[in-house]
């Protein structure tokens, strides 16, 4: 019986946060948590962090070791604290590197390397194995460093595909 207690105890604890540092609960108020994460909202991050190099390998809408470690780097890289986790300062920053000219989002790219000849597949959203195969695709044919991911060079060359800069011109 005691130790049932003990067990719902500590579960109601989760649940309510406790032990958690304030970094994790703000990131939790920005993105969501582990288990409600806005995965629109991480993919986001990952495709930024991806543009601006910092060795996201998939936008997949999940935080793990990979992500947290670019989180990190790219704090350490704007003199932000360096937790892992979003912050606001963060989020912000991410979103101003995002906007100097990187793609809206994992949609943009596929819409692009399909009008540029490419199959990516279905138009899912996701960075997956054959979106990355078609990317170093276009690398290759356009003479570009196959990396398999966006960089700034292959999206300048891929955004003149872009569904949504053609419409805006």
């Amino acid at each position: 019986m005691r130790a049932r207690l003990s067990i719902i105890l500590f579960a109601a604890a989760l649940s309510i946060g406790c032990g958690k540092s304030p970094a994790q609960k703000e990131e939790e108020a920005l993105i969501g948590s582990l288990y409600g994460w806005d995965d629109g909202k991480v993919k986001n991050l990952q495709l930024a962090l991806m543009y601006a190099g910092y060795g996201i390998e998939s936008v997949d809408g999940i935080i793990g070791p990979g992500t947290r470690n670019a989180i990190k780097a790219f704090q350490v890289s704007r003199s932000l604290e360096s937790s892992g986790y979003m912050s606001t300062e963060t989020w912000e920053e991410i979103n101003r590197t995002k906007a100097r000219d990187g793609p809206s989002d994992v949609d943009e790219i596929q819409r692009s390397l399909k009008e540029a000849g490419f199959d990516p597949g279905d138009l899912d959203g996701v960075l997956g194995a054959r979106t990355r195969e078609q990317i170093a695709k276009f690398q290759s044919e356009k003479g570009l460093n196959v990396s398999r991911i966006i960089d700034p060079e292959t999206w300048a060359r891929l955004r003149t595909h872009s569904p949504r800069l053609t419409a805006e011109k």
